[in-house]
């Protein structure tokens, strides 16, 4: 069973993501998205994509396509395109990565998978990370607010056109608050062998050291 601290609300507007490609492995977004998250500590991330956002969903080696979806339905395709978003800078790297576990798993997709991806991410994902933050086609805001004011019910194109989000969130504020993507994932071992193998694959073929301990250290 999940842990509450585990679990998110997600509202998506439009509930389809209308893009096209890929042209050089990326995929053009052709209409306005609103991604609209919250944590179990009332924290909320609210993402403004615009159309013309370029991303490559899952991103990594196509042997990944036996395990998850480079794409796949609606709830699975944002929790890409948002952990695109963060790795440009709008959240550190671990919190990126805790953010998309806990959308895979909102999206229906198995612990192991999860787990493979996000452990996968930790060890290996620094190198597509960057901290430039400067995405004109994306607004996004990080705040603290009741769950009670969540206002993500539109489906109205051009309402998201011309979307506001400081507005749209209303009083809603962060002022250096610990997030609860801060808190570390740690999982049980029964799936530890097996994705120690993968992550030993990865590295081989990237050629790529693998300390142990850093995988470890995901597990108890």
């Amino acid at each position: 069973m999940e842990s509450h601290k585990q679990t998110i609300k997600l509202v998506c507007v439009p509930e389809e993501i209308n893009y096209s490609g890929p042209i050089n492995d990326l995929y053009l977004i052709n209409s306005p998205i609103l991604c609209d998250i919250g944590l179990y500590t009332n924290e909320r991330l609210a993402y403004h994509i615009k159309k013309g956002f370029s991303t490559n969903f899952r991103s990594g080696p196509k042997f990944l396509d036996r395990y998850i979806d480079r794409i796949g339905p609606a709830p699975l395709a944002i929790s890409w395109i948002v952990h695109d978003i963060n790795y440009e800078g709008y959240l550190s790297q671990k919190k990126a990565d805790t953010l998309l576990y806990l959308m895979l798993r909102n999206a229906g997709i198995g612990k192991k998978k999860c787990e493979t991806v996000y452990v996968g991410l930790r060890l290996f994902g620094f190198r597509n990370y960057v901290e430039t933050k400067n995405n004109p086609y994306i607004e996004f805001v990080q705040a603290f607010q009741a769950p009670e004011h969540w206002l993500g019910k539109t489906t109205d194109i051009q309402f998201l056109e011309g979307l506001n989000l400081q507005n749209y969130m209303g009083k809603a504020s962060w002022s250096g608050e610990t997030s609860a993507l801060d808190e570390e994932l740690i999982f049980d071992k029964e799936n530890y062998d097996d994705i120690k193998s993968e992550m030993i694959d990865i590295a081989r073929a990237n050629h790529m050291d693998l300390d142990p301990s850093e995988l470890e250290r995901h597990f108890q």
